[in-house]
């Protein structure tokens, strides 16, 4: 069963509408570039914390596999030093 969304119901058509509707009133067009500049912050925040080491956890039932792994570990940490990875 496939459900349509009515697109009057949804969030963005509500902002448009209200953008549109009222050009004297500044207030919306301050709270879009606000919430737009937190996405932004929040972004480069992310990126920021990446130079911590990401930790994957594999189940292996092979020896060769968990050697596999750890050699291809090294190669990507000598690679790249910014973005280390701990298996």
């Amino acid at each position: 069963m496939l459900t349509l969304i009515d697109p009057k119901k949804h969030i963005f058509y509500a902002v448009s509408e209200k953008l549109t509707e009222s050009k004297e009133d500044p207030t919306m067009k301050k709270l879009l570039a606000l919430a737009l500049t937190l996405c932004l912050l929040l972004g480069v925040c992310s990126i920021a914390s990446a130079a911590d080491t990401t930790t994957l956890t594999m189940w292996t039932f092979i020896a060769q596999h968990q050697e596999f792994f750890e050699k291809a570990a090294a190669r990507w940490n000598e690679a790249n030093p910014d973005r280390p990875i701990a298996v």
